[in-house]
């Protein structure tokens, strides 16, 4: 479960939520930023998680996380977890090829940073990454300009609002989708 979907409950009780989410069978989870509690204590809520037999999936992590005087602390926050994939939830850039472009160098970069701590980095899209035509979408040279190893993190209703096949884009690009978001029910905005 990605925590976003349920970000108004984790801020309320973090964690009920999270024992809720386990309850219901769910065995990963992906966090959006919020750590209740454990905000400076990974420790403590990978001792939680396990607790719950949960596993961090992923985090959704913004670069300026992953810039050079957070990179250490950032990385190591989520090693504790014992989370590989981080993933860039949004950033501006993604709504055009040349900031796609620009964006994939950044992108690349980290991959190659955080290979040797055993972890990837990727991208999740929004309806701009999907804008254009098919096979030259912002999302296109992103996966075209990043190495194998990155994460391209479809969510599959943004990707339909933009009138595209989700599907297409899980072939196009074999290997590259470890994760995806689902909505039961999409609503633009959300």
């Amino acid at each position: 479960v990605q925590l976003w979907s349920v970000k108004d409950e984790i801020k309320q009780d973090f964690e009920g939520t999270l024992t809720r989410i386990a309850g219901l069978g769910f065995q990963g989870v992906e966090f959006a930023g919020e750590f209740g509690p454990y905000k400076t204590n990974p420790a403590g809520l990978k001792a939680f998680l396990d607790k719950n037999k949960l596993q961090c999936a992923g985090a959704h992590v913004h670069f300026d996380q992953l810039a050079d005087a957070r990179f250490e602390a950032t990385t190591a926050f989520y090693q504790t977890l014992g989370c590989a994939n981080l993933v860039i939830p949004m950033d501006a850039r993604g709504a055009s090829d040349e900031g796609s472009t620009a964006m994939s160098k950044e992108l690349s970069a980290l991959s190659t940073k955080l290979a040797p701590k055993g972890m990837r980095i990727g991208y999740h899209n929004h309806a701009q990454e999907m804008a254009g035509e098919v096979g030259s979408t912002p999302w296109d040279v992103i996966a075209q300009n990043t190495p194998q190893a990155s994460i391209m993190q479809q969510d599959v209703g943004w990707t339909t609002v933009a009138g595209k096949h989700p599907v297409a884009y899980v072939y196009k690009y074999p290997g590259r989708t470890v994760s995806t978001h689902y909505k039961a029910k999409f609503a633009p905005g959300t």
